[in-house]
């Protein structure tokens, strides 16, 4: 297989493994990262979200995992959430 401007020849089999190299480490990799990450989330239980003067905070069994300042947020969406 002659490809190169030079006349040199391109080895095609390396070809092939950059393509399937590609397809695993960009397509196929993320999403399971993001699925193995999303059911651990899940399975570690439910959290809490407080929205206060100061921001937002998200907690899980009592323990404050993140808090969000309202100077820090430049965008949010108010979602409809049932009162239990």
């Amino acid at each position: 297989m002659r490809v190169t401007a030079d006349g040199g020849s391109v080895n095609f089999p390396f070809v092939v493994l950059a393509g399937v190299y590609a397809v695993v480490f960009g397509v196929l990799a993320p999403r399971l990262m993001v699925s193995r990450a999303l059911r651990n989330d899940l399975a570690q239980g439910d959290k809490e979200c407080v929205v206060d003067g100061t921001g937002i905070a998200v907690t899980r069994d009592g323990a404050e995992q993140v808090r969000m300042r309202w100077d820090r947020l430049n965008r949010y969406r108010q979602v409809a959430c049932s009162a239990e």
